[in-house]
């Protein structure tokens, strides 16, 4: 009775589907799309791996590190290939994550605690939170959560992105412009800006008339590593005189925390931080569950999100105990793996084209194998990887800000311009019709309020005011769903602008 949801998931969806394994060999093209998956894949998760692994060891001074970040993926990502129950959901260490473990970071300093043995007991708790929410059916509550939730999120996560990458431009301009080496700060704001124009407009490619669309399509979903590339040669050959801030040396992998020597004062902190980090967790890997259950993909095996917060749990158990980075579900690369593996038909109505998923995939061959070369990217730490600018791994940053992200708040950001557009101009979408505009506005203020707690809370200078972040991830959800009863917007209002 009370794991009983988590025992409908099984029966749902159960991670031994023999299908999983054998519908990457049903064909040539679904052999095909299994091995270009697993390819994009690969890249799509190897180079946020070491931009948050840079990220971290910033943060952190130098405690979590980039190559840790690839042990953590490709262990965490192996297991939830073979055990989880939603194959193609992928999992990597955040952007949330690493501001969390910057907060764990910083309250370990400042306490004198040891950082490895708190953030290992941080991990833990969170993960028995987590398997609390597995076997009690918590994920259900995630039916109140609409786009808006999802959008205000999306939108939050493209500021982290933004914020890091112009810290690090001022960091680097503060330390050598104009004195000791303006070269060097100026080479870092081309090379940065350079790699996020690069993937954008490769990524836009698929909408372009040139070359043939199978070539297009390959350019676009091989953006990322294509810019990383050209942009990396750039700096390591054209300017090769210019010294650049590059990847240090890995470090070691493992790291055993004290868990005795922590006294019970840390302990209480630590239940606080993992129940905080769990309320990030289930709202992350709900949201990505769902945006790659969405009914457009047409998945034909189902969902488990009580099985696959489990999963995730104990596999976070696990890297806690090494001192290895959490994981959990990410955006946008687990929609991204379901539109790898998808047949996409593109539809011509009324001038417009549109892209329908006709057929999906549902293997694990292309999460297991892009996983297990994650691993062996250790190995090229730090040599060839080395070469690669760190201004260049920032320019990632801007790239997931900017390109897949905001699709994902597309609505809300077209709203927010319709903030400073004539009204004779608007475009005639199906809220613009159904909702009045100072109602349409109202909403759109709602949402830029929102985001801007969640701002303020998430990049507040004090560390015990930032871990409160996930608290406010999670009251977006109950602050929409009461908001008709300002009466600012009727039930059917909210609908129009913010239905399933």
């Amino acid at each position: 009775m009370f794991a009983r949801h988590l025992y409908a998931d099984i029966l749902r969806r159960a991670p031994v589907y023999s299908s999983d394994w054998t519908d990457s060999f049903r064909d040539n093209r679904s052999l095909m799309k299994t091995v270009s998956a697993t390819i994009f894949l690969y890249f799509a998760c190897m180079l946020p791996a070491i931009a948050l692994g840079v990220l971290n060891e910033a943060n952190t001074h130098g405690q979590i590190t980039p190559v840790k970040m690839f042990v953590a993926q490709a262990l965490g990502g192996s297991f939830f290939a073979i055990f989880g129950g939603q194959p193609l959901i992928v999992l990597l260490s955040t952007a949330p994550i690493a501001l969390m473990t910057k907060v764990v970071y910083e309250i370990a300093h400042l306490s004198g605690y040891d950082f490895f043995a708190l953030y290992s007991a941080v991990g833990i708790l969170c993960s028995v939170f987590q398997a609390i929410y597995s076997l009690t059916g918590v994920s259900r509550l995630m039916k109140y959560s609409t786009r808006s939730t999802e959008e205000i999120f999306a939108l939050f996560i493209t500021i982290a992105f933004l914020k890091d990458a112009i810290t690090s431009t001022v960091r680097e301009f503060h330390a050598y412009y104009p004195e000791p080496d303006a070269a060097r700060a100026v080479l870092y704001l081309f090379l940065l800006l350079g790699t996020a124009w690069v993937a954008i407009t490769l990524f836009k490619f698929r909408n372009d008339v040139l070359l043939t669309a199978l070539l297009r399509e390959v350019v676009a979903d091989y953006a990322l590593p294509l810019s990383v590339l050209i942009m990396s040669i750039v700096g390591s050959v054209g300017f090769a005189d210019v010294a650049q801030a590059t990847l240090s040396d890995p470090g070691d992998i493992f790291t055993t925390p004290d868990l005795q020597g922590l006294p019970a004062g840390a302990w209480g902190i630590a239940v606080v931080l993992g129940f905080s980090l769990s309320l990030l967790f289930i709202m992350d890997q709900n949201i990505s569950a769902a945006m790659v259950n969405s009914p457009e993909h047409e998945l034909k095996k189902g969902e488990a999100y009580h099985w696959d917060l489990l999963v995730v749990a104990v596999i976070n158990t696990i890297l806690a105990i090494l001192g290895l980075p959490y994981v959990h579900a990410a955006l946008p690369h687990s929609p991204q793996h379901v539109r790898a593996l998808a047949d996409v038909e593109r539809i011509y109505t009324g001038g417009i084209v549109k892209e329908v998923i006709s057929n999906v995939r549902e293997i694990r061959w292309s999460g297991l194998l892009s996983s297990v070369l994650l691993g062996f990217s250790v190995y090229m730490l730090p040599q060839p990887l080395e070469n690669i600018p760190v201004p260049v791994l920032y320019g990632v940053f801007i790239f997931f800000a900017l390109s897949p992200l905001v699709a994902n708040a597309f609505q809300m950001w077209e709203r927010i311009v319709l903030l400073f557009t004539e009204q004779t101009a608007y475009p005639h979408t199906h809220y613009v019709r159904r909702v009045p505009q100072r109602q349409l506005h109202a909403f759109t203020g709602f949402q830029l309020c929102c985001l801007c707690v969640m701002c303020v809370v998430g990049f507040f200078p004090n560390p015990y005011v930032e871990l409160l972040m996930p608290v406010v991830v999670v009251l977006l959800v109950p602050a929409r769903q009461y908001m008709h009863r300002t009466g600012l917007l009727t039930v059917k209002q909210l609908e129009a602008l913010d239905g399933h």
